[in-house]
């Protein structure tokens, strides 16, 4: 798996294992699945392989337009119905975009926010809760379309406390990229380092790194990415990636965001 988790030979690697990387959302062909049986961590091939690519300037002018009205419309959505489910939000922007071919991945990892030059009052999504092998990461879910390194339609809407909500920018849209490393207080949670610290152990972000598989080769392909807006500052550390299992006509079937009715009541419309 070495040159999967590598960027400049993810994209060769895929096409020797048979992938269908022409296709927008190929992590949805039979061959990927069969491969992420295996490997279940293999959804960031995907990532690996659209952040390798050089996209056309044309390319990059259409996909920012449709990010804007597709990401601004679905944050209005969330506005409305008050909706916090990071992921469910990722999963809809994802499938619409796909839909109208942009290319674009889902990724989990640690959120702090703040007020621009005040660290006092930084609230703080963590992406560990324990340190185990294999160990689920939590914390926040947004979107990675280029030209945008960050595409998030819920941040606003976690309950960080009046005066930070007040600031975000709703969606968050940026294009920063490389912030400054990766810290460990954003990444585990302080209730986990408290208890390492009693032990004896202070954690590093080394620790964190060595204790998941693939997650040194993450943290050097995808660095944290800080964003200063109006007074706020957000910064995403990645730290896995995801995928909708499911199609449009699916989503939604458990109670959650009915995504094709609003993609084709309220955002397609738009794109028209």
């Amino acid at each position: 798996m070495d040159r999967i988790r590598n960027l400049q030979l993810v994209g060769d690697e895929l096409i020797r294992l048979g992938v269908p990387v022409e296709e927008v959302a190929f992590y949805d062909s039979v061959r990927f699945r069969e491969i992420e049986e295996r490997y279940p961590d293999f959804i960031a091939a995907y990532a690996r392989y659209i952040k390798s690519q050089n996209f056309t300037n044309d390319y990059l002018i259409d996909a920012e337009k449709k990010v804007e009205i597709i990401a601004g419309e679905m944050s209005k959505y969330a506005a409305e119905i008050g909706h916090r489910r990071c992921i469910d939000l990722a999963m809809a922007v994802g499938r619409m975009l796909e839909a109208v071919g942009v290319w674009n991945y889902v990724v989990l990892g640690a959120l702090s926010v703040e007020v621009a030059g005040d660290e006092s009052t930084r609230k703080i999504i963590h992406a560990f809760g324990e340190m185990d092998p294999g160990a689920t990461v939590m914390g926040h879910a947004w979107i990675c379309a280029p030209p945008f390194s960050i595409v998030d339609v819920s941040v606003a809407y976690q309950p960080w406390g009046e005066r930070l909500e007040a600031l975000i920018p709703r969606p968050v849209l940026a294009k920063e990229e490389n912030g400054s490393p990766a810290d460990i207080e954003t990444l585990v949670d302080h209730d986990l380092l408290m208890w390492n610290l009693m032990r004896g152990v202070r954690l590093t972000v080394a620790d964190v790194a060595r204790s998941q598989s693939g997650l040194p080769e993450l943290f050097r392909d995808f660095p944290p990415i800080d964003i200063v807006r109006d007074g706020i500052k957000l910064r995403y550390i990645p730290t896995a990636f995801s995928a909708c299992a499911e199609g449009f006509s699916d989503m939604g079937a458990d109670g959650g965001i009915p995504a094709e009715r609003l993609w084709l009541d309220r955002v397609q419309p738009l794109l028209d």
